[in-house]
């Protein structure tokens, strides 16, 4: 006559009862953990690349793991659970220690957590079913551990950006200002260069008045939040995440021709000239000495108000006019944005959930890396004006963005309308490598070097 199987608790001590159940809520826990990543991370990634085992197999697996130790705990399989335990183990003090050895600026804190979780995941290993170190099988133990370091590290790598992929172009710096503005209270005031062209030194900032629009622009390289390792940005030390402000040291005035030195850090300088007759141009230039990581950037940001309906029309699909709409954050109505892929296609592309992909694309068309991008501006039917940037694709990263998934690179033109304010207003913004697209606090790399955007505003069709 068979005996029929004890319940997982039967035969142990009180103490040991409370560690076993104690643990089924641990396995539950990293279960749940496990599908929040799937879902919270992007995805449409290759096979080839890390962010496919990362995102999508890492997560699964785990799950499979994290079910398998549950239900041999129920069947009373400790020695699987054991081994599930050590492999629990072991992921969370690889995920740690790789972490502190890293990314010991923006990890500490992540890596501390996770190695204290491991080593008590290991006390819980050693006792969730019983075992004792002498009755613990050492190659398995070993070789468990390891199981679970392995995608730990996975994790993390996959975490961590890639070397910038950016192409400064190294433009000798010109634009120097001959007087010096630190102290001089009449070169920080706004001022009027010509009629409907006006300058805000303080600001960076210049506006034009163009067909019954206000179009305002910010042409210098700007990083909102920064990396100091190339890590999630939310995880690096506020004063390292922040940029320090940019601040106004040199300027000059001529009729038609305003200059201006700024200091941060990093050193930028703008020019804007607005002779009359002739369509407002302006030439910015920003030196970076090192690497810079980045979540959020601009590489010009502009601010639209004035038109009832705006519609855009990029230059590598002239036909398509595609209309600025409002889009919610972190869910909700879509965004729209374009981008220019590795392949030399410029796309217009729709997310599915507030930035989020699957994409749909709305319009596409061939933009060589040394030809000039031309967003027209439309109010319904009637042209608004024409900006011109000289300088973005030849120095945009077309290497694939790791937050926004299905073959989206870093670089991105993001346009929304505003509705928060009185009067419907919207906004373009410029990007060479940047993550606001897609799920994640990821940061890429701009490289060293003189980055140079010129670009005019265009008010005749």
């Amino acid at each position: 006559m068979t005996s029929e199987p004890q319940a997982p608790n039967s035969g142990v001590t009180p103490g040991v009862f409370v560690l076993r159940w104690l643990w089924v809520t641990v396995l539950s826990a990293n279960g749940l953990l496990a599908v929040t990543w799937w879902h919270l991370m992007p995805h449409g990634f290759a096979i080839s690349h890390p962010r496919f085992w990362s995102n999508t197999v890492l997560p699964c697996a785990a799950l499979v793991v994290c079910v398998s130790g549950i239900g041999a705990f129920l069947v009373r399989r400790m020695r699987f659970v054991r081994l599930v335990a050590f492999v629990c183990a072991g992921f969370w003090a690889g995920t740690g220690g790789y972490t502190l050895l890293l990314i010991p600026s923006s990890g500490f804190r992540l890596g501390m957590v996770c190695t204290v979780s491991g080593l008590v995941l290991v006390v819980f290993a050693w006792r969730v079913a019983g075992g004792t170190p002498a009755r613990c099988e050492g190659r398995l133990v070993f070789a468990a551990l390891l199981a679970g370091a392995a995608p730990g590290v996975l994790l993390l790598s996959a975490m961590r950006s890639d070397a910038s992929s950016t192409n400064p172009s190294n433009h000798p710096l010109a634009l120097a200002p001959a007087s010096d503005a630190g102290d001089d209270p009449a070169a920080r005031e706004n001022f009027a260069l010509r009629d409907g062209v006006s300058v805000f030194p303080e600001a960076a900032r210049f506006a034009v008045r163009a067909n019954g629009l206000v179009i305002e622009i910010q042409p210098l390289l700007t990083f909102v939040s920064r990396s100091p390792d190339r890590f999630w940005t939310n995880f690096a030390p506020p004063g390292l995440r922040r940029e320090p402000a940019r601040k106004l040291s040199r300027a000059i005035r001529d009729p038609a021709r305003a200059a201006f030195e700024y200091h941060g850090s990093f050193m930028s300088r703008m020019e804007v000239r607005a002779a009359d007759g002739e369509a407002p141009q302006i030439e910015a230039v920003g030196r970076l000495d090192r690497e810079t990581y980045s979540h959020l950037n601009t590489f010009t940001d502009v601010g639209i108000a004035g038109a009832k309906r705006l519609f855009l029309s990029f230059s590598p699909c002239p036909e398509s006019r595609i209309e600025v709409l409002a889009s919610d954050y972190p869910f909700g109505r879509p965004a729209r944005f374009a981008y220019l892929g590795a392949d030399g296609i410029f796309r217009v592309l729709q997310a599915s959930d507030a930035e989020k992909g699957p994409y749909t694309e709305l319009a596409s068309g061939p933009l060589a890396r040394d030809e000039p991008l031309a967003i027209a501006l439309y109010d319904g039917e009637r042209f608004a004006a024409r900006l011109v940037f000289r300088d973005w694709a030849a120095q945009a990263s077309t290497e694939l963005s790791p937050s926004a998934g299905w073959g989206v690179a870093q670089n991105a033109i993001e346009f929304s309308r505003i509705e928060e304010l009185a009067a419907p207003q919207f906004r373009l913004v410029l990007t060479l490598a940047g993550t606001s697209v897609g799920r994640g606090f990821d940061s890429v790399g701009h490289a060293p070097g003189v980055y140079w955007n010129r670009m005019r505003v265009e008010l005749e069709p």
